[in-house]
């Protein structure tokens, strides 16, 4: 059986160097970091051979061949740092297409009550902060690593040309350091301020988007108004704060450069016109100075900023600490003759963070292919026994066993097409109305078309300019009748031909037509696959092998 390794946590750097080609696209870069940077040596190196020898011995043909080289360096230099960016381009988009395909994989693999924990907006934002880390663990940290040992380089070249010029980026390397450092406070605690703030609009406009109908009702648009205008002006007052203290360095960074310079030449001055250096060296040692500088600036702002990189890489560990559906990695697997039978021993099951059950140590036997109806006035609790029967739900206590084998040593992956869902509201998926049925899978076609026949679903789609191929989006399920995206899931639940089904109230918005067609499917599925069918109508109840309700958390047969 193939199983996907399961991590409870994501190793960034692990990851990161599991990437195709990391390795040899690495090499590149460094090769093309040692080209930008040594070819960057050629301007100033010029400019001294220009002032010392040149211009004294008045060489106009070896100036104009050393030009014409120092315009070649130039041009391959900046060929040089094009080809740089495509690299960490390509290395950053690889490493956020990797590690969102695990995160989306970990969402979709983690247990519904893991799920459930928070809300939409908060998954989003966690997914979102993937594309921080990618700057942070694959283009912006490799380029700073790499361009870290050029720095070094270039000071050596000051040194070797005048030891005591050194001391000037020295000095202002130690002073950009000490404000950074005092920098990187604020700026952290703000990022964090400006990140909570993001984060409880979004959850307010979630909120209000999806309860619009409630709002209107209400006339709630003023109060609503309000609301946003206070958060909005949160964030807004959050942006501004960290923008101030973005902007700090870069002004800082960009002041001391010219500082630098400035410094090397009062410095340097005054060797020139004791005649222990040359106008052309102390060219170079200005130029190789603020080349020195760069990377150093480079560097502490990415560690400045590091906090946001930390601030993501927490929000991805969340996800990697959800619960799995499956965390054994030594599950049972399915077995290859699936008939279906339930056997509910001594079952209980709480809501996390309440004491109260919703079920409490129910026990029921289900043969194969009968199927049972349930009633009575207990939402949570057939909510929490259908759930649990799909495996979307754990014990608190008790077992399911399904064919003989308890359900929590199954891989629940395997479960799907043999056991199927539908619940009293259906939803439709972006694709379209045949994706829809066949939950993207082509080779179901044929088995499709054939369900939707089943539902009565040819002549109504057959009216829709495109048909089966009508585009279905994040509208739809407003756009479409509720009718007939209910019937498209009850379509999409019996294309696997499932071994159970369980139906949650899934005839509330059926019209009387189509209820006659839910009539005539319970009934053709009656003694040929296990379902359990939630329902209020006592029509679909006299349907069922065996009828039961819920009285204080506890099955009962009825008679």
């Amino acid at each position: 059986m193939n199983k996907r390794v399961k991590s409870q946590h994501f190793h960034l750097f692990k990851e990161l160097f599991s990437l195709p080609k990391f390795i040899r696209n690495s090499c590149d870069l460094i090769f093309v970091a040692v080209g930008v940077h040594i070819l960057s040596l050629a301007l100033p190196l010029t400019l001294m051979q220009t002032y010392d020898r040149i211009i004294p011995n008045r060489a106009v043909g070896t100036l104009i061949w050393l030009l014409v080289g120092c315009i070649i360096a130039l041009v391959i230099e900046y060929a040089f740092r094009l080809i740089r960016a495509l690299i960490s381009g390509w290395m950053s988009a690889r490493f956020e297409y990797h590690i969102s395909t695990l995160a989306i994989d970990k969402l979709l693999d983690s247990t519904l009550s893991s799920f459930q924990k928070d809300q939409p907006a908060i998954h989003m934002d966690r997914l979102d902060s993937i594309s921080v880390l990618k700057s942070f663990y694959s283009g912006q940290l490799l380029l700073v690593l790499f361009d870290l040992p050029f720095s070094l380089l270039f000071l050596f070249a000051v040194y070797f040309l005048n030891s005591q010029v050194i001391f000037v980026p020295l000095t202002f390397m130690g002073l950009l350091f000490l404000i950074i450092l005092v920098t990187r406070i604020s700026y952290t605690k703000n990022r964090l301020k400006q990140n909570n703030a993001i984060n409880n609009r979004v959850n307010f406009l979630l909120e209000m988007l999806g309860g619009i109908r409630m709002v209107k009702g209400l006339a709630l648009e003023e109060q609503m108004l309000r609301r946003h205008e206070h958060f909005q002006s949160e964030v807004t007052i959050a942006n501004m704060r960290l923008a101030f203290w973005n902007g700090i360095p870069l002004n800082i960074g960009f002041t001391f450069s010219q500082l630098n310079m400035f410094g090397v030449i009062v410095v340097g001055a005054e060797y020139v016109i004791s005649g222990e250096m040359t106008v052309g060296t102390l060219t170079a040692c200005s130029m190789l100075s603020a080349r020195a500088l760069q990377p150093i600036q480079s560097l502490l702002l990415f560690w400045m900023k590091y906090s946001e990189g930390k601030i993501a890489r927490d929000k991805l560990q969340e996800i990697a600490a959800m619960e799995y559906e499956n965390p054994d990695p030594e599950i049972t697997p399915l077995p290859s003759n699936f008939r279906g039978s339930i056997e509910f021993s001594q079952l209980s099951y709480s809501y996390p963070g309440s004491d109260f059950p919703v079920l409490n140590d129910i026990s029921l036997q289900i043969e194969e292919n009968e199927m049972i109806s349930i009633t009575g006035d207990a939402g949570r609790a057939v909510d929490a026994l259908l759930m649990l029967t799909y495996g979307k739900l754990k014990p608190t206590s008790g077992k399911i066993i399904i064919d003989g084998y308890n359900i929590i040593k199954w891989d629940l992956s395997q479960l799907r097409g043999k056991i199927e869902y539908v619940p009293r509201m259906g939803t439709l998926f972006q694709g379209t109305l045949l994706d829809n049925i066949t939950l993207f899978s082509p080779h179901r076609k044929t088995a499709a078309l054939e369900a939707a026949k089943l539902m009565g679903l040819d002549e109504e789609v057959s009216r829709l300019p495109l048909g089966y191929e009508t585009e279905t989006g994040l509208h739809s399920n407003s756009l479409f009748p509720n009718d007939l995206i209910q019937r498209i899931c009850l379509a999409r639940a019996l294309v696997t031909r499932p071994g159970i089904i369980l139906f949650d109230n899934a005839e509330v918005t059926l019209d009387p037509q189509n209820l006659i067609l839910y009539q005539t499917l319970l009934e053709r599925l009656k003694g040929k696959t296990t379902v359990i069918v939630v329902t209020t109508q006592e029509l679909f109840l006299n349907i069922a092998h065996r009828s039961f309700q819920f009285e204080q958390e506890q099955l009962v047969e009825r008679s």
